[in-house]
């Protein structure tokens, strides 16, 4: 204990987590009657009603030709417009008369709508209740500090990111046959402890459709959309909204090099919004990666502009791997790009590859989404083992940045990571999160030295966390805390071991011995309690 510890719903109906759902579906000719439900739906969750229209239409997905549109009133009054998507046959299949309509309550109590149709067919109206049950609901930048995170109800989000590259390298058959697996293998990071993951969107080329959003390879095609992809998709998110875990895409719309003009592209931008938007697990959207070799800023800004604009839910919108002033009005986070395989790194805010982090999203969160991804054979200088992992992700988290592990490839044979570095990473989370006022810090590098392989952070004359790559002696001027006693205590982060050393009066400079033969990371926090417990120098702890 650490001093600072803190199957898929049926079709047509809000995703409750409660009992005794009854639901009734009345079907009629050219116009929808929404499915009726005693049970209300959960605050921040996905309610959802299904309707059909047996109008004929040349394409469905295209909202420029047809679309369900709905206006939304809170309990509060407040007003929110939004629109539905076609679905097929409402089950996965590619053709039918179905349409769905989400949304993501953000009140309790009892909600109206009204929806219509573009080409004048009847539409109806309705209302669903509202209850909290708990959920987190969406993340948003955190009130204490603009570095993390917080959930929407204001409650710190201590971020263990990991991600899931490896999984789209591997299924060369597409989502549809293998998000069973991946959703087991999230599970088992789930389980410890991992509340976020990078999980590619459907970007592979358009010569395989099968691992495409779009159902042909052509640009007429590609205003017409592969439902049973979408609907695989929607499980995952379903998945993880219903473990009160977060996804977001590293490169989540189209593959790199083949995106086309804006207008065409906002088809796309209506049908992700309406099937993905209602979603909070859904908490950042990118649309391709190093977007730099490929896009104009001006592109760049229009979609994601255009994104925000339609889309009436909280989201943290983002884009790998370059942040750019001119960003400002749309994004939430950044994702960066910076092969951190020794301490000194990742250890800054402003950096990365393509240009980095621009002021102001170097005062915002910032994940290195491209920083430790473990390559043994040292490719694009990326960590090539547990060792150079493990210190890229400390500077990366002594700078104010959350480090996302990745393991390249899982896959007997393949050239890239086998994952030795993921367990030094869970000892650093663990032991952030358990022991460090880590929110409150600050770089204080310029307390430790460089020379000697070291970086810090820290509240001044409170708390003090210093990295050592090579082990020895680290030298800390405490002059300014005068009558202030320090506890003390060093951990390996390498094996989690940590060893209690005895507590450290302030007033003087002071220089501390490793009692670790290799890398080492000494915590100074100040005492509060008025009768210190004695520790026996040299004492090893427990990892937990």
């Amino acid at each position: 204990m650490g001093l600072y510890d803190t199957d898929k719903p049926s079709i047509g109906v809000s995703r409750p987590r409660l009992p005794g759902l009854l639901v009734c579906l009345v079907w009629l000719a050219g116009m929808a009657t929404p499915f009726s439900s005693s049970a209300a739906t959960a605050l921040y969750d996905v309610w959802e009603i299904q309707v059909t229209n047996d109008k004929s239409y040349g394409n469905p997905f295209d909202f420029r030709e047809i679309e369900l549109q709905a206006t939304f009133t809170s309990p509060s009054n407040k007003t929110y417009d939004f629109f539905g998507f076609y679905d097929g046959d409402g089950q996965g299949g590619q053709t039918g008369n179905v349409w769905k309509l989400r949304f993501m309550p953000m009140e309790t109590g009892t909600w109206n709508y009204t929806y219509t149709w573009t080409d004048g067919t009847t539409g109806g109206s309705g209302t669903f209740d509202v209850v909290d049950t708990g959920l987190p609901g969406p993340l948003q930048v955190a009130a204490d500090n603009p570095w993390y995170f917080e959930t929407a109800r204001g409650e710190p989000f201590h971020f263990r990111g990991l991600g899931f590259q490896h999984w789209q390298i591997n299924v060369s058959r597409g989502i549809v046959t293998d998000r069973a697996q991946l959703m087991s293998d999230m599970q088992k990071d789930i389980d410890q402890g991992y509340n976020m993951f990078q999980v590619d969107g459907l970007i592979r080329r358009c010569a395989s459709p099968i691992e495409s959003w779009w159902l042909e390879c052509s640009e007429a095609g590609k205003t017409r959309f592969n439902v049973a992809l979408w609907d695989g998709y929607e499980e995952i998110l379903r998945f993880a909204n219903d473990r009160q875990v977060y996804i977001f895409p590293f490169a989540g719309m189209f593959y790199q090099g083949e995106q086309y003009d804006f207008t065409t592209f906002m088809v796309f931008l209506r049908y992700w919004a309406a099937r993905f938007g209602p979603f909070y697990s859904h908490m950042g959207w990118s649309m391709t990666w190093e977007w730099t070799e490929v896009l104009q800023e001006s592109y760049v800004n229009d979609v994601m502009t255009y994104l925000d604009s339609i889309t009436p839910f909280p989201k943290l919108y983002s884009i790998h791997d370059a942040s750019r002033a001119s960003f400002a009005s749309w994004m939430g986070f950044s994702q960066r790009q910076q092969q951190a395989n020794d301490v000194f790194k990742g250890n800054c805010r402003s950096c990365g590859q393509h240009g980095g982090v621009e002021s102001p999203h170097d005062q915002r969160p910032i994940i290195g989404a491209e920083d430790i991804w473990e390559a043994p054979a040292g490719e694009w200088g990326f960590p090539r083992n547990a060792t150079e992992v493990m210190r890229g992700a400390w500077g990366d988290v002594l700078a104010g940045i959350m480090p996302l592990y990745s393991e390249w490839s899982t896959v007997a044979g393949d050239v890239f990571g086998k994952g030795t570095g993921k367990p030094r990473i869970k000892i650093l989370f663990d032991f952030l999160y358990s022991e460090v006022d880590y929110r409150r810090h600050q770089s204080l590098n310029g307390a430790v030295s460089a020379a000697d392989q070291q970086v810090a952070s820290g509240i001044p004359n409170e708390e003090y966390l210093v990295y050592d790559q090579d082990g020895g002696s680290i030298t800390l001027d405490l002059s300014a805390a005068q009558g202030a006693v320090f506890q003390v205590l060093w951990l390996d982060p390498a094996t989690g071991t940590r060893y209690p050393q005895p507590d450290t009066d302030g007033g003087s400079q002071i220089t501390f011995n490793s009692p670790i033969a290799g890398d080492s990371v000494l915590l100074l926090r100040l005492r509060t309690d008025p009768q210190p417990a004695t520790v026996p120098s040299g004492v090893a702890a427990s990892t937990n």
